[in-house]
């Protein structure tokens, strides 16, 4: 009688360069996952921003308006020589020049996010600025003393 008795191989170990090229085709996939996951992060960020650029550089165009009105208000009720009203006009011009740079190139898809945070940031100084100067006109203005005859 014949033995039907089977042998399996023995299991083969993966060769050291076989462990390695199955681990970095894992690893490079996983970098490619993460690289197309950041790509679809910026652009959502970027069609936000883009959606957004004309509502943004409104509303810096409208403050501007606002904090210059509000400065020559102001301006009226403090000494022409006060070194805030001096502050406030070289913020307000730097917060036109960054607020007029934002709308030359305001173009969907290719305004510099810095370009707008610079338009903001500009405009914020400035609101800083003009509240001194608000600050200065809404102190009390002193009075000199003045000699009360002496009681006789």
């Amino acid at each position: 009688m014949m033995s039907t008795t089977t042998t399996t191989p023995a299991a083969s170990t993966p060769s050291a360069l076989s462990a390695f090229e199955t681990e970095s085709q894992v690893a490079e996939t996983d970098v490619v996952t993460w690289i197309n996951q950041a790509w679809t992060e910026v652009e959502a960020i970027e069609s936000w921003v883009d959606n957004e650029l004309t509502t943004i550089a409104g509303w810096i165009a409208a403050n501007l308006t606002t904090i210059d009105s509000a400065l020559s208000t102001a301006a009226a009720l403090v000494p022409a020589a006060a070194p805030e009203i001096t502050a406030a006009e070289v913020a307000l011009a730097a917060a036109g020049a960054a607020a007029t740079a934002l709308s030359t190139g305001l173009t969907a898809g290719s305004t510099p996010a810095s370009t707008i945070s610079n338009a903001y940031t500009a405009v914020t100084a400035a609101s800083t600025a003009v509240n001194a100067v608000l600050a200065k006109a809404a102190a009390p203005t002193p009075t000199p003393a003045t000699a009360t005859p002496a009681a006789s």
